[in-house]
């Protein structure tokens, strides 16, 4: 093997194996795959590192700060990639509703956009939002899906 076969994939492969549960592997012997360090490829940027942590499991919490009564006030979320996959609204009334990829009750459902970080959601004055522990977030969970 010479140094122009070593394979440095733009998305390794370990994570698109954690991420997916699999790997593409038509994908991974593409040339789109792998960086081109003749070409002059730098590395992953700013950008790519803070994608690369949206691909890792994260959780957390929006408080939403109005006074629709038929509007959830706190949000509770798992990401998963970027994306929700499971979900739970609490309502002023005490009712949970949730939703994630094969269920959902009430009018809870998961979004088919990439979820906004914890700081980007802080920037509208209508939410607060915290990162918090995958064990609040089963809590909510079970308490949720156990009321439904």
């Amino acid at each position: 093997m010479t140094p122009s076969q070593v394979a440095d994939h733009i998305d390794p492969l370990v994570q698109e194996y954690y991420r997916t549960g699999s790997i593409d592997l038509v994908r991974m012997r593409s040339l789109e795959a792998v960086q081109h360090p003749e070409r002059g490829a730098a590395g992953p940027d700013r950008a790519d590192r803070e994608r690369g942590c949206q691909l890792m499991p994260r959780y957390q919490k929006v408080l939403w700060h109005h006074d629709l009564p038929d509007e959830p006030v706190v949000l509770y979320s798992k990401i998963d990639s970027g994306f929700a996959v499971r979900k739970v609204e609490v309502y002023r009334d005490g009712r949970h509703e949730y939703a994630d990829r094969s269920h959902s009750t009430g009018t809870t459902m998961l979004a088919e956009k990439m979820m906004p970080g914890v700081d980007e959601i802080n920037q509208d004055p209508d939410f607060s939002a915290t990162a918090i522990t995958a064990e609040e977030f089963e809590r909510v969970w079970q308490r949720a899906i156990q009321g439904a």
